[in-house]
């Protein structure tokens, strides 16, 4: 299977609906994807969606490759969720695209979703979450 076949991009998606609904705990089930968590409407994050979100991308870390991310890898990988969530917020049909279409969420939480489905398919495509050795 590909990497940008239909089938792995729907599982990504799923992926970024669980990460971006648990941000509780790690390794949680999260919830359905029509419980997705608010954004602030500033889309300056507050400090508690900070830690939110590294919650989300150590989480993320750990569904995709059984370990949490190095300092260089979460450093790396917040700028890149950063980046995206910036340009989904300035284009929201594009994150309308991205997220998906199952989820409720609106506005910024559609942008951090979408940003979030990036941010998974990234994962997905490195060498690490392919090869197992």
């Amino acid at each position: 299977m590909l990497a940008n076949d239909e089938g792995i991009f729907e599982m990504v998606q799923q992926l970024a609906v669980r990460v971006f609904a648990s941000a509780a705990t790690p390794m949680q089930q999260a919830p359905s994807s029509e419980q997705v968590p608010p954004q602030t409407t500033d889309r300056q994050p507050a400090a508690s969606e900070l830690d939110w979100n590294d919650t989300r991308l150590t989480t993320l870390y750990e569904r995709c490759f059984s370990r949490q991310p190095t300092p260089q890898e979460r450093s790396l990988l917040k700028r890149y969720w950063q980046n995206q969530l910036a340009s989904f917020q300035a284009d929201l049909q594009a994150a309308a695209k991205v997220a998906d279409e199952s989820t409720s969420a609106e506005g910024d939480a559609l942008a951090a979703l979408a940003a979030w489905t990036a941010t998974a398919r990234v994962l997905v495509n490195t060498d690490e979450f392919i090869t197992r050795e």
